[in-house]
């Protein structure tokens, strides 16, 4: 059974009564900003439909790709070799 770690190090929620005189804790102007990058940041998200690119030559896949322990292979679209796929990064 594969356990979710979070990173917790620049969580203002969860960092907020380690550090309670830091001055972004102090003005209301860096709580109203934290809470609108938070929206932000919770509407942006990963996507689990993104596209699958082959490892190889980077087209997509020919036909049904097959997932694995969280690895996914078939046969890719241009060359039609049988290759790994990775998901589509959504930011460079």
């Amino acid at each position: 059974m594969k356990k979710n770690i979070v990173n917790n190090a620049w969580s203002i929620k969860h960092e907020k009564h380690l550090n309670p005189n830091n001055i972004i804790f102090q003005d209301k102007k860096y709580i109203n900003l934290y809470n609108v990058m938070n929206e932000v940041n919770k509407s942006i998200g990963w996507k689990d439909d993104r596209e699958l690119y082959s490892t190889c030559c980077t087209a997509k896949p020919l036909g049904n790709i097959h997932e694995f322990d969280g690895e996914h292979f078939g046969n890719c679209g241009d060359c039609k070799e049988h290759t790994d796929f990775e998901k589509e990064e959504l930011c460079p």
